[in-house]
């Protein structure tokens, strides 16, 4: 593969060994992108060698339901700073201080933060508060009822680049803050700024 500039470890246990195989390869000096979403088994150790070792990456999608210390975005975010696409992976149980450290250490354009069992709605201020305000082109806050509807609106008026929000809000417990005139506002400043409606749907 020597043209490829992204790798999907769709089902596969990505031992060091696999790491090793990866970063001595050609390939390694042109890939932009991991995506490590549905792999069955990597250690953080194994992904921080990838932030090292890939001088052009810049899109990096981590593992559903990923758990591990502060240390280890600490870590990241000074391995790869230039990392500009950043999938928490849906459940990931990253804290706000892990988010303070993603959002003052990298300069994303790409956030997805889909059921971050962990987070409160102080969250919309740390992203707020940083230099990702600034940068954030699309912001996935799906299946994450701490944020509601008013949260979310701050977070889009609060970025004056973000134009695509994915935003899933199709069950009634998800929906219970979602009100339609959030929604519409959202929705309208997206519209403004190039982009489409978020989806989301309002509680009725």
């Amino acid at each position: 593969c020597v043209h490829a500039t992204e790798v999907d470890l769709y089902g596969v246990t990505v031992s060091p060994r696999l790491v090793d195989l990866i970063l001595a390869a050609p390939v390694a000096g042109r890939l932009k992108a991991i995506d490590l979403t549905y792999v069955n088994g990597i250690s953080p150790e194994s992904i921080l060698r990838f932030a090292r070792g890939l001088e052009l990456l810049t899109d990096l999608r981590l593992p559903w339901d990923f758990i591990v210390e502060s240390e280890f975005y600490r870590s990241l975010v000074q391995a790869r700073p230039t990392i500009v696409r950043l999938s928490l992976g849906l459940g990931n149980m990253l804290d706000e201080e892990d988010l303070r450290i993603i959002c003052h250490g990298l300069r994303l354009e790409h956030l997805e933060l889909s059921a971050v069992e962990n987070l409160t709605d102080r969250a919309i201020d740390i992203i707020l508060e940083s230099p990702c305000a600034q940068t954030l082109r699309f912001v996935d806050v799906s299946y994450a009822p701490q944020f509601s509807s008013r949260d979310v609106l701050r977070l889009v008026r609060g970025c004056p680049e973000l134009a695509q929000l994915k935003w899933d809000t199709n069950d009634d417990e998800l929906d219970r803050d979602v009100d339609g005139p959030n929604v519409d506002a959202v929705d309208a400043l997206l519209k403004s700024r190039g982009g489409s409606a978020s989806g989301a749907v309002a509680y009725a």
